[in-house]
């Protein structure tokens, strides 16, 4: 944790290290590595420079410190909008009487937190993805199953002529529940903008419960069917509800791992 200085002199076969109080400690060739309190170090022969070389090491966290201290930051928005969305302009500046030791000061303050920024889109990414891969497997398997399921049933009931009438009860219940999954996304935005006494609201719920007991209606008929059409219908059910899944989560995959691949910085510097 100490900030402390010592130097070094090169000569034609070794080089010497002194202390910060100039006292000589000891002399090492070139080339090795050299342990010196929490430092190793190593020099290549360099002939040109002669004379000693004053070297000064800050503990990291001290320096961070010390700089943090002298950069200031403040919001130019203008909106409370733009506050809590975390837009709009940010002024980064630094006094200091060496205006190019305070720019390079900035600019790699400001190169550090965009590269900062663009690590933590990309491993948001990265999760999602590892995350996929690691259940769309069984996925791809839970489909296999189902289409094997599926086709050793039709293979083994031939004669039943059940396909027309169950295939048009199973389109009326992928088409309610793609309605459904519909108006649940309309009514998850519209609890950010209404009351649920608002009427638009209220309207959506209904909507949704109409379709939720046409689907009840439906399940209602199917019990009524004979056992084979039945069995059908569920196995198909399976079937498609493994594959929409799968396909969903072959889609989402390419799109963050194109995210991924293209992620850049939302942050300008002026």
């Amino acid at each position: 944790n100490e900030s402390f200085k010592f130097s070094i002199e090169p000569t034609n076969e070794y080089f010497n290290i002194y202390d910060e109080n100039d006292v000589f400690i000891k002399s090492f060739d070139y080339n090795s590595l050299v342990p010196y309190k929490n430092l190793l170090i190593q020099l290549p022969e360099y002939k040109l420079i002669k004379e000693k070389i004053e070297i000064e090491y800050i503990n990291p966290e001290n320096l961070f410190q010390r700089y943090k201290s002298l950069i200031s930051v403040q919001s130019l928005a203008s909106t409370r909008a733009s506050l809590l969305n975390n837009e709009g302009l940010i002024e980064v500046s630094l006094i200091t009487k060496d205006p190019f030791f305070g720019r390079n000061i900035i600019n790699k303050a400001n190169e550090i937190f965009i590269n900062r920024r663009v690590q933590e889109e990309t491993e948001k990414y990265r999760k999602a993805i590892s995350f996929i891969d690691s259940n769309i497997a069984s996925i791809n398997q839970v489909v296999t199953e189902s289409k094997n399921k599926l086709k050793l049933f039709k293979e083994q009931n031939q004669s039943i002529d059940y396909e027309i009438e169950s295939q048009g009860i199973i389109n009326k219940i992928a088409s309610i529940d793609q309605n459904i999954n519909a108006l649940d996304i309309e009514i998850n935005n519209a609890k950010d903008r209404y009351t649920e006494a608002n009427p638009i609201y209220k309207n959506l719920i209904e909507q949704k419960n109409i379709l939720i007991i046409k689907k009840e209606d439906i399940a209602a008929q199917i019990k009524l069917m004979p056992k084979e059409q039945q069995t059908y219908i569920d196995l198909y059910n399976d079937v498609s509800i493994s594959q929409t899944l799968y396909q969903d989560l072959e889609s989402r995959r390419l799109g963050f791992s194109i995210l991924e691949a293209s992620t850049m910085s939302d942050i300008s510097v002026v």
